[in-house]
């Protein structure tokens, strides 16, 4: 049974071609996936059922943003927000489809915007001091993609030696004993994430970690 006025809006980003992609419904208007909350379910499995029902049974991260109420509004009633993270590796189904963050903003109503743009503010945020960023890497990844990402969900360059120096040294990652080429670029190591640190949640502050990492080199 459906809880009266009640909906939850999910923010589901990645980062793919070196920018925050956002997934909106493949329809007219695009908007954020929306599901109604049902009286014998939880919020918290609504919004990660409908993750897996997007990308095919794969899941990432997820977590509850604000409350709004829209009691003025001709829709009204209360949305609950969700920030959910994918790796670029995971893709959606054929009812959704990945949108640039900023191509995102004109397409959506002002109820998704106001959400997303949330969303950005709490990634954003929490990227300075956790381990929230592996949540969007693929299981392998060189050390320039991890850095990309970090670039693109702060909207702005990195120092490239401290970043890897700080990355190298903080524990956070694992060699793979392996090499990539792309293109004509010389071959690049591949790392993966330690998990060692938080598995479950893949939230372990930077600052237990390193006192050089990126969580302390992002700000400068």
């Amino acid at each position: 049974m459906r809880t009266a006025n009640l909906t939850i809006k999910l923010a589901l980003l990645s980062v793919r071609g070196n920018a925050v992609q956002v997934a909106l419904t493949d329809a007219q208007p695009p908007a954020l996936p929306t599901i109604d909350a049902l009286q014998d379910e939880s919020l918290d499995a609504a919004a990660r059922n409908c993750i897996e029902v997007m990308t095919g049974g794969r899941f990432g991260y997820i977590e509850q943003l604000y409350t709004f109420s829209f009691p003025g509004s001709p829709e009204g009633g209360i949305v609950i927000s969700y920030l959910g993270l994918v790796a670029s590796s995971i893709d959606v189904g054929r009812a959704w489809r990945w949108v640039a963050q900023n191509d995102a903003f004109p397409l959506i109503g002002e109820r998704d915007q106001l959400i997303l743009e949330y969303a950005m503010i709490r990634l954003r945020a929490k990227i300075g001091y956790t381990t929230i960023a592996f949540q969007l890497m693929p299981p392998s990844f060189t050390l320039s993609e991890l850095q990309q990402t970090y670039e693109s969900i702060l909207s702005r360059q990195l120092d490239p030696r401290n970043f890897r120096r700080g990355m190298v040294s903080s524990g956070l990652l694992k060699p793979e004993n392996a090499q990539r080429r792309d293109g004509s670029h010389r071959p690049a190591a591949l790392y993966r994430f330690s998990g060692e640190h938080d598995p479950a949640s893949y939230l372990t502050p930077l600052a237990r970690a390193t006192d050089t990492g990126p969580g302390n080199e992002g700000p400068q």
